[in-house]
């Protein structure tokens, strides 16, 4: 009989260490997902907050998007925090931090220093609210992306903790023949006019994880990060 199961099998038996990856990678799989971005509309402040919106004509948006998903992350945080992100002016997920730190949980942020002061850094309030804040303080970009949610979560990728990252992170790029490049719209709500491949919105993504390997690594990395930046 033809066939791939009619051949004695010639593999050799799995060992422990890929017996236990395996192991891991199964359990971790359904719990992983991405998001994408950029989203159509920030969300009802009312909706957000479980009130319901009683504005006919609200302009916000009343549905989950990925930048929702993001704050239900936050929003679930028990015990600890650690926001590791180059920049802070998106003021929802800057409130949503806020409101970790105030419900008990133990908040740390690390930021790009050249953006703690820049226009619509949300990194001042966050201070002010009693958020111990550290920031690289060089000549180079502190870059990364990412926060440990208990331990246990790790949320990471391209996307900046901003407004404009949310809705309309447009590419600029030397236009092509024939572009005629939407000016003066980056970042102020409206969607960018793209008329060739290299006058468009960025894409932008996250991703949630939950393997104990690659958490353990991150979380040591804040640490170290942490540890470098003290005042």
């Amino acid at each position: 009989m033809g066939g791939c199961f009619s051949a004695p099998s010639t593999a050799q038996p799995a060992s422990a260490a890929q017996q236990d990856a395996a192991t891991d990678f199964k359990a971790v799989v359904p719990q992983d997902y991405s998001l994408f971005f950029p989203i159509k509309a920030m969300p009802c402040r009312w909706w957000l907050e479980g009130k319901g919106c009683k504005r006919q004509d609200c302009q916000y948006w009343h549905d989950h998007t990925s930048l929702t998903r993001l704050l239900r992350i936050i929003d679930g945080a028990k015990a600890t925090l650690d926001v590791c992100v180059f920049t802070i002016t998106c003021n929802e997920i800057a409130n949503a931090v806020t409101a970790a730190h105030r419900r008990g949980v133990r908040v740390r942020i690390i930021t790009d220093d050249d953006q703690s002061n820049a226009q619509g850094s949300d990194i001042k309030a966050l201070r002010q609210a009693g958020i111990p804040v550290r920031m690289d303080k060089s000549c180079y970009h502190m870059h990364h992306k990412f926060c440990v949610v208990d331990g246990e979560r790790l949320v990471t990728g391209s996307f900046n903790w901003t407004r404009q990252a949310c809705l309309n992170n447009q590419v600029r790029a030397t236009p092509a023949p024939g572009c005629e490049r939407a000016r003066g719209t980056q970042g102020r709500g409206a969607p960018a006019r793209a008329h060739g491949p290299r006058c468009s919105l960025a894409q932008e993504n996250v991703v949630v994880l939950h393997g104990p390997k690659l958490v353990k690594e991150f979380t040591k990395l804040f640490d170290k990060l942490w540890a470098d930046y003290r005042p």
